[in-house]
Formats: C-alpha cells, sequence, structure tokens
C-alpha cells in the first residue's frame, strides 16, 4: 500500500471556501450596481448612494493620540476614556461605512488588529474598554438602521449603540426621537457583515504563538475570545429579532437580520466555541437545539448551504458526555444520510462526526451503519458531480469533490493515521491517534471500514486526476465509468 495513502489528501481549497467564495459573489451582486458608483471617483459626489455613510475621519494626529493611549501603562482617566472613544466613535469607525472603504473592507480589519488588537496595550484594562467600545459600534453596524421620526416632525436615518439611538453624523438623538419606523436605506450588506465579524474576533487575551525554525506558526495557547459577544451572535445567528430596551420602540423593530449577517455571526459563534469550547456550558443546551434547527431547516438564498454547514461544524465542536454525546452522533447521521440535504451540509456532517471526541461513543451497530452511510455518501457526492458535468448550465468542480471527499474521510478516520493491514512495520509502528468511525468500529466490521476508507481514498485519486486546467475527453469517460460501477457494486439502502 503507497505511504500517499496513510493520511487523508487535503487540498488547497475546502469546500467551506468554496461556498464562501459563491456567497459572498451573490452577497456583491445583491447589492447592486451602485456599489460600482459609490467608488471614489469624480462622480461620486453628484451620485446619491442608496446606502448610508456614518460621517467621520481620522487623521494622522488623531490616530496617534490614540496610539499614544493605547501604549500608557497609566489607568485611563475620565477624560482620556472620553477622547479614545470619541476617537473610535466618530473618527475612525465610521470610516468603514463609507464608500471608499466598502472596497477593501478586509484591510480596514487587518488594519484595526495591526494598529490596535494585535498590540499589547500599555495598561490590561485598556483592551476592555477597546473590546466595549467596538462591541457597542459593531454590534449597532451589524443590527442595520432604522428611519425615526424626530418631535419635530423631520426625519432621520438613525443606527442603535446599545440603548440610545445615534445619527449619521454620531449624535446621540435618542431623546429627540418619537417613533421609529422600517430604514428606506441601510448600511452596504458587506459593512454590516464585517462589522459581524469583527465583533466575533474580539479578544480579552491574544493567542501565544510559537515560531520555530523553519516551520510554520503555531498556536501554543489560543486566544481568550470577548464572551460578552456570545449571546447576541447566537441571537443574530438564530434570527431573533432586536428588541431594545426602551420599551416605546419595542414594537417598531424589524425581524431578524439578513444572510450575511447571520453567516458572520455563525463564523464567530464557531471561532468561541473553537477556542473555549467550554466555556459557555450553560448554554450549550440552547446552541445545540438551535443548531440542529438551523441544519435542517430547509432554506432559499445564496447563503443557506453556507449557513446549514456552519451550524452543523458547531455541532461538531462542543463537548460531549454519556448520552448526549450518543444524541448528538445520532443526529449527524439523520443529517448525512438524508438525500434531499445538499452534499456539502451532509458532508459536514461527516467532519463533524470525526472532530467529536473519542469518548462519544454510539453502539457498534451504530458505528457500523454510520461507516455504511459515509461510504455511500462519498458515492453520492461523486454522482452529484457527474451530474453538474453533463449538465449545460453548471460545471463539475474536481477541487469542491475533494473538499468533500476529505470532509468524509475525517468522519471515518477523525484526525489520525490508519495502521493499514498490510504495512509490514504495522506491528512496529507506535499506535496511531484515531478518532471519527475508526474510534468505534467492532472488531469483526474492521473489513467492512477499511473497504470504506480505500474506496473514498481510492475516489480522491480519481477525482485528483481531474482536478487540472484541462481535462481530456477519456479521463472524464473513465471517471463517470468507474463511478457508475462502483454505485451499482453500493445501493443505497
Amino acid at each position: 500500500m503507497s505511504r500517499w495513502f496513510q493520511r487523508p489528501h487535503y487540498h488547497r481549497l475546502s469546500l467551506k471556501t468554496v461556498l464562501s467564495a459563491a456567497f459572498l459573489a451573490a452577497m456583491f451582486l445583491a447589492a447592486g450596481p451602485s456599489f460600482a458608483q459609490d467608488r471614489d471617483t469624480p462622480d461620486a459626489a453628484a451620485t446619491p448612494s442608496k446606502f448610508l455613510e456614518i460621517r467621520g475621519s481620522a487623521k494622522s494626529p488623531d490616530e496617534r493620540n490614540a496610539r499614544d493611549i493605547w501604549k500608557s501603562t497609566e489607568e485611563l482617566s475620565e477624560a482620556r476614556l472620553g477622547r479614545f472613544e470619541e476617537f473610535f466613535f466618530k473618527k475612525y469607525l465610521p470610516q468603514m461605512t463609507q464608500a471608499y472603504m466598502r472596497e477593501d473592507l478586509p484591510s480596514f480589519r487587518d488594519d484595526l488588529r495591526r494598529e490596535f488588537l494585535d498590540r499589547d496595550p500599555g495598561n490590561p484594562k485598556t483592551i476592555d474598554q477597546l473590546n466595549d467600545i467596538l462591541f457597542r459600534f459593531m454590534y449597532g453596524v451589524a443590527r442595520g438602521a432604522r428611519r425615526a421620526r424626530l418631535n419635530s416632525g423631520k426625519f432621520a436615518d438613525v443606527f442603535w449603540i446599545e440603548s440610545d439611538l445615534y445619527s449619521m453624523d454620531g449624535t446621540k438623538i435618542t431623546d429627540q426621537v418619537q417613533a421609529l419606523l422600517p430604514a428606506k436605506k441601510d448600511f452596504h450588506p458587506a459593512v454590516r457583515y464585517n462589522a459581524m465579524l469583527i465583533l466575533g474576533d474580539l479578544n480579552t487575551k491574544k493567542a501565544k504563538i510559537v515560531q520555530r525554525p523553519q516551520k510554520e506558526p503555531e498556536i501554543a495557547v489560543p486566544a481568550d475570545p470577548y464572551l460578552q459577544a456570545f449571546t447576541p451572535m447566537l441571537d443574530v445567528a438564530i434570527g431573533k429579532e432586536y428588541r431594545p430596551s426602551i420599551s416605546k420602540f419595542a414594537q417598531t423593530e424589524t425581524g431578524p437580520a439578513p444572510e450575511a449577517v447571520r453567516i458572520a455571526a455563525l463564523l464567530g459563534l464557531k471561532r468561541h466555541l473553537d477556542a473555549k469550547p467550554t466555556e459557555n456550558a450553560g448554554l450549550k443546551d440552547i446552541v445545540i437545539g438551535e443548531m440542529i434547527k438551523l441544519a435542517n431547516r430547509q432554506v432559499e438564498g445564496a447563503g443557506a448551504d453556507w449557513r446549514r454547514r456552519l451550524a452543523v461544524e458547531i455541532l461538531g465542536t462542543l463537548p460531549y458526555e454519556g448520552t448526549d454525546g450518543k444524541a448528538i452522533v445520532s443526529d449527524l447521521d439523520l443529517i448525512l444520510n438524508n438525500a434531499e440535504y445538499p452534499i456539502s451540509v451532509r458532508c459536514a456532517a461527516a467532519k463533524a462526526i470525526g472532530n467529536l471526541q473519542v469518548d462519544t461513543a454510539p453502539s457498534k451497530e451504530s458505528a457500523t451503519k454510520l461507516t455504511q452511510n459515509l461510504r455511500r455518501l462519498a458515492i453520492e457526492a461523486c454522482l452529484e458531480q457527474v451530474a453538474r458535468g453533463e449538465s449545460p448550465v453548471q460545471e463539475m468542480s474536481a477541487a469542491e469533490l475533494i473538499a468533500s471527499l476529505n470532509d468524509i474521510l475525517i468522519g471515518l478516520r477523525g484526525y489520525g493515521d490508519l495502521k493499514p493491514a498490510d504495512d509490514e512495520d504495522a506491528e512496529e509502528a507506535e499506535e496511531p491517534e484515531i478518532g471519527g468511525v475508526q474510534a468505534w468500529i467492532g472488531e469483526s466490521d474492521q473489513n467492512d471500514f477499511r473497504s470504506a476508507v480505500r474506496l473514498v481514498l481510492t475516489l480522491i485519486v480519481e477525482a485528483d486526476k481531474l482536478d487540472v486546467a484541462v481535462v481530456s475527453d477519456d479521463a472524464m469517460a473513465r471517471f463517470v465509468r468507474n463511478i457508475a460501477r462502483i454505485d451499482r457494486g453500493n445501493p443505497r439502502k
């Protein structure tokens, strides 16, 4: 057996990357032609934007003053904290809503990290104060704008910062607002999406990175995520309506956040749970219940499959014990075995099973059924791509297929190495770390399990031959014949 088959063959494109790229492209197209007209061109000022912008700009002296405050070892006085807040609320952060910045919002996030969040403050308390500022602003922008009828009879566009309403020039006008109405204009979808991403990236303590000679940097100690963001992100992710604390406005609020913002909230939740899976133990049952609902909810939209996939991935990051573990394996098996669900969601369920800790042990019968279901899922992932290749409106994606098959391989083997039965050095080799179905399968079913693993590895090899710029008709025909032959020998039960 070739050494290449000892470990999953991970390719440069994950299925998540493919799905996220498609979704983000759809999100920007949905924003309409005004995205192009919002660019910083001579005509931009003459063409009103259909998206809201918060006025404000940060000059070099302002940034230097803020960095000086950040570096200061002294606890911030009320006056210095006020200047710090004013810089971010009225100068630095509003820039992300403006037309010229919308073309490169990832750079805005990178600059924020480089200038502040990735630097140690002079006083440890200052990071808490900056997190609080960023949380309030980003949550308000992510939730979107409202139309306010003022006491004077005029109307203004506003957004929430905690329990106060602010106009687009950064002025607090809560006392002047008589009623709230649905917004006629809002922040650009990409702005709201990136605001929620920033919210999910906040930390109370940075990760410790170890750099060894001639090796990639490694995380020695994971970051401590900003816990105050967890519940708001969960509310946004599950589509809970935003209810402000001011009762007279409670009934005038709009519904759940848009798809893009909900996906960003799910990404933030996953990051929190990856870093500190037991930190929000009190909310674990709620998270499990809501993620199972999301995963099984058949919804339409550009990001629907990505949202369901993220919900499944979150289920795979949580710690389980005893009967909880058996129940979650069963829930994930139902998802991966449901032929009506998208392949991407089903493969996410396979990967989530591979992520579960080894002591989350289902019965031997359930493990055997899982092996059969994962084997069948691999074949169906190939059949879907073959169908796409024969369709006049779709194209086959070898990279997407390889990513799906790797997810299934993780479901079978976890992240450890499988010790092959025909390896001459197997007896002398160290016992490998095992996970996924490999950790639970009974001795009598080992042959079936190994057969399933070899089938998936073979399919990866076949798909890899198609992962080139130009695929010959002969190569495609061989792939289709091989999949048809394998399908006949492994009917769905």
